[in-house]
């Protein structure tokens, strides 16, 4: 960071009066002592050096800064777009302290640092002193002379390793953890907007975290899809830090064995084009050394499932120890051989076990820090399978001759965990679970949830979508439990927190509640047949009404979304205050999470509104066009509307739209017939659709 808070005002404020002004103008102006200003004036002439501009002092003139029109408006920009640190608390204080340290490897006074955090140089001093151990742990040292400043030293390695256990430590943030709920893409895209909020994106480069964002999309490798969120934002985190410091000119240590030692590894290519990649974005030349740790990252990544493209001689050959190392982890953790026997023979077991360990050598071998966001509940939830694995990773220690972290024990109690309960629900005969799908509003992205649970989960299930306003007394006691993207503690209700495209990790977490839940007795409920005919009568009313009322409406391919919008809710409301309430409902919904879809060609705008008094299904195509043009739609296709009116029948209602969004994904036939614009063959499709619906409903009362 090159401009404390307090520099960046004195700077804004000589830019802004553009002539000579007194120091005690300057003080007043701060709000601090005119010897507080002076001293600022020290640090000042090396901020504004690479802006060819210079700070002049006359006794009789007063203060100003000379330099050209272009300068002084190239500092005002830079000036303008840094973000100011809020420090709330001691212990953020010093993560956004440890990293200043970590990133810059040019010494800093005191004076700096806490003009920087707005607090006395005692108290850095003492944070200081604080932050040594941390330090210490990842063997780099922190040098503190008097006259000479603080900084920390140590080889290239150390520092790569402590900068990603600072990212692994503080990816904790809740509202970070939210958007790494997200699938991959939508991950990336939402990224730049998310900037300025957590303790990791207001320490970054937002301009070059955003190209680098952009040099992934522009990718599209197989190998960077099948990693999890935390892996590819560790990754990304990695390439933003080493492009700042060779921006800044810091060279890196070479490690010729260990270029030697990687040039003909498998997933050499992608860290090549990487690199090529940002060379031309930046216009910098990436050291060689670099591609090592760019491998690593790659290598060290946790994918979400098996990659079945990686098959060569090499791999076979590791393959066969890797299946010994596990044949070894299963008799250490079951001495039991009935038990272990049972274990090796889960081939679902087995192939978890091969992604997990590939990438778990990897990394325990070169010392990368990995978050387990699970770890506390593992050990609370599992204690028993959890000492186990303790035993199992001694052979893997064995095996690497390195130490397995906690973090690294709790995933394999993930996988033995889930072999466990697997092997439990074949023993015992299990019932029928009803598990309540929960989103803002019971449909749209709960059925895009529902279509994915229903085509992954092995036991017996029952799955209904609920908005959250839904959830009361009655449907807490008819279903087992929740899955939701939103967080339900208020409820007080058994669920389980998902992405709304449900990962891997998500799925196996939602398998092991239900297998909890398929082995124990059933809630006991009573059933009202007078309702269940009521319901019956009006479910056959509303799919009838959704038959008829489908419309196809074609709309300029240049059209904003605002445009759209207006268009639609104008056809389908009778008045205009009722189309300005609905589109407002709409935007709302749209707020909450983007519902733009561009792997999948079209959006889907869903609400509940008291603008309308019937359900609706519409969908608006581009005229003249196969794409809608504007930018913000993303190429999309075609813009699908769900509505529905926010009365007593809104859970039934949420029922039906919601199937009808589900069969987006699941009946391949359905969006291209929108896309084509056929009113009568959607139309034809919604009728096959909506007789499977309702079906589906009588076979459950």
């Amino acid at each position: 960071m090159e401009f404390t808070p307090r520099i960046r005002d004195i700077l804004l404020f000589l830019l802004d009066k553009n002539k000579a002004v007194t120091e005690l103008e300057i003080a007043d102006y701060i709000g601090v002592s005119r010897r507080t200003i002076q001293r600022e004036f020290e640090y000042i002439d090396h901020s504004i050096g690479k802006f060819h501009l210079k700070l002049l002092r006359k006794k009789q003139e007063g203060v100003w800064l000379e330099g050209s029109f272009q300068d002084k408006e190239s500092l005002f920009k830079k000036l303008n777009q840094i973000r100011n640190i809020t420090v709330i608390d001691k212990d953020k204080r010093r993560k956004y302290l440890l990293f200043e340290l970590l990133r810059s490897k040019t010494p800093k006074k005191l004076f700096y640092y806490s003009e920087m955090f707005g607090v006395s140089e005692a108290t850095i001093s003492g944070d200081l002193d604080a932050l040594e151990n941390w330090l210490t742990q990842n063997q780099l040292q922190m040098v503190k002379r008097a006259g000479f400043g603080v900084v920390v030293t140590g080889n290239e390695k150390c520092y790569r390793l402590a900068l990603h256990r600072f990212v692994n430590e503080n990816v904790t943030d809740k509202e970070l953890m939210e958007l790494l709920n997200e699938n991959q893409t939508i991950f990336l895209d939402q990224m730049e907007g998310r900037m300025d909020h957590g303790i990791v994106y207001e320490l970054f480069d937002g301009k070059i975290f955003t190209k680098v964002r952009k040099i992934f999309l522009e990718l599209q490798e197989s190998r960077l899809k099948k990693m999890t969120d935390t892996s590819l934002l560790s990754l990304l985190f990695h390439l933003v830090i080493a492009v700042e410091r060779i921006l800044k000119g810091e060279l890196m240590e070479e490690n010729q064995d260990l270029l030697e030692e990687f040039e003909m590894d498998y997933d050499y290519d992608l860290a090549e084009k990487i690199i090529h990649k940002i060379e031309k974005e930046f216009e910098i030349e990436i050291p060689a050394v670099e591609m090592v740790y760019i491998l690593l990252n790659i290598k060290g990544a946790r994918l979400q499932y098996l990659d079945t493209e990686k098959k060569n001689a090499q791999d076979e050959l590791g393959m066969e120890k890797i299946l010994d190392l596990i044949d070894r982890m299963v008799d250490a953790y079951a001495p039991d051989a009935k038990v272990a026997y049972e274990i090796k023979c889960d081939e679902e077991f087995l192939q978890g076990m091969i992604v997990h360990l590939e990438a778990s050598i990897v990394r325990i071998q070169n010392e990368l820090d990995i978050y387990n966001p699970l770890l506390l509940e593992i050990k609370q939830e599992y204690p028993v399978i959890f000492k186990h694995c303790v035993g199992a990773a001694k052979v893997l220690e064995e095996q690497i001759g390195h130490p397995v972290t906690e973090e690294e024990i709790g995933y394999l109690a993930m996988h033995f965990g889930a072999t466990i309960e697997r092997q439990k629900s074949r023993k015992y005969v299990t019932r029928n679970v009803e598990i309540g799908v929960v989103c803002a509003s019971g449909f749209g992205i709960a059925r895009l949830m529902v279509t994915k649970l229903k085509n992954s989960l092995r036991s017996n299930v029952t799955l209904k979508t609920f908005g959250r306003d839904e959830i009361n007394p009655y449907i807490i006691g008819k279903v087992d439990f929740f899955v939701s993207s939103l967080n339900l503690d208020d409820l007080g209700v058994d669920y389980v927190m998902v992405s709304p495209l449900i990962s891997a990790g998500d799925l196996q977490k939602v398998q092991l509640k239900l297998d909890v839940y398929a082995s124990i007795p059933k809630k006991s409920s009573d059933q009202d047949f007078a309702k269940q005919l009521e319901e019956i009568h009006y479910i056959t009313e509303q799919i009838k009404l959704l038959i008829r009322k489908y419309r196809t409406f074609s709309i300029d391919r240049y059209a904003s979304m605002e445009e759209v919008l207006d268009y639609f809710v104008h056809i389908v409301t009778e008045t205009k205050r009722s189309g300005e309430l609905l589109k407002q409902d709409l935007l709302l919904r749209e707020e909450v999470m983007s519902q733009i879809f561009p792997e999948m060609e079209f959006a889907l705008f869903h609400c509940k509104s008291r603008a309308i008094k019937e359900i609706g299904f519409y969908c608006c195509i581009p005229k003249g066009g196969a794409v809608f043009e504007a930018k913000e739609w993303k190429q999309i296709k075609a813009v699908v509307f769900l509505l529905m009116p926010d009365d007593e029948n809104r859970k039934i209602n949420s029922e039906i739209l919601g199937y009808i969004s589900g069969s987006f994904v699941d009946k391949e036939d359905f969006l291209p017939s929108i896309f084509d614009g056929e009113e009568e063959a959607t139309r034809h499709y919604l009728e096959k659709i909506l007789r499977l619906f309702f079906n589906e409903c009588i076979s459950r009362y």
